[in-house]
């Protein structure tokens, strides 16, 4: 698969404002998100890939509990990387960079290293490529500092559209 872009209907299912860095406490939407919801009458090849766009979506919506419970039940590179942005926003960070390992290297990173760049934030790539570590450890860091809060976010951002466009792709056998 290479570049692929984030479906408008599945857009649509994302909130107005990106994510936190830090996730809230609780959230109050309480909208089923599942398969069938995400994916009305499509048809689905890769269930785990699918179930994947589950926990991203959840997270998205700051569903922590509800992402978590998805997210640790996927035995996948996708299942391990929502679940190491979800202990990120928790925030973990050392729990954060073991499911980050567990990733390795992942397509959207090549896309994700272009878009940190582009951003101003090249010091969270590591030779010209994307460090998880790095981005875990600078959202740790980054107090108040509301600038830096700022790019992060971008930076998070453009890191959920990706892997959640990723999942869609690979979940209906597109790309």
């Amino acid at each position: 698969m290479s570049h692929i872009e984030l479906p408008t209907w599945l857009r649509a299912l994302l909130p107005a404002a990106p994510s936190a860095l830090v996730c809230p406490a609780t959230a109050t939407d309480r909208t089923v998100v599942d398969v069938a919801m995400i994916f009305p009458g499509q048809r689905i090849v890769d269930s785990d890939a699918a179930r994947a766009c589950v926990a991203g979506i959840l997270l998205a919506r700051d569903r922590f509990h509800d992402s978590h419970a998805v997210s640790q039940d996927l035995a996948t590179a996708e299942g391990s990387y929502w679940h190491g942005i979800l202990h990120r926003r928790e925030p973990d960070a050392g729990n954060a960079k073991y499911w980050m390992r567990q990733v390795g290297r992942h397509p959207v990173h090549v896309g994700l290293a272009a878009a940190t760049r582009q951003l101003g934030a090249e010091r969270l790539l590591d030779r010209g490529a994307w460090n998880a570590v790095r981005f875990i450890d600078a959202c740790t860091a980054s107090g108040g500092d509301d600038r830096q809060a700022e790019i992060l976010s971008a930076v998070q951002a453009k890191e959920m559209e990706l892997l959640l466009a990723w999942c869609a792709a690979k979940a209906v056998g597109a790309g």
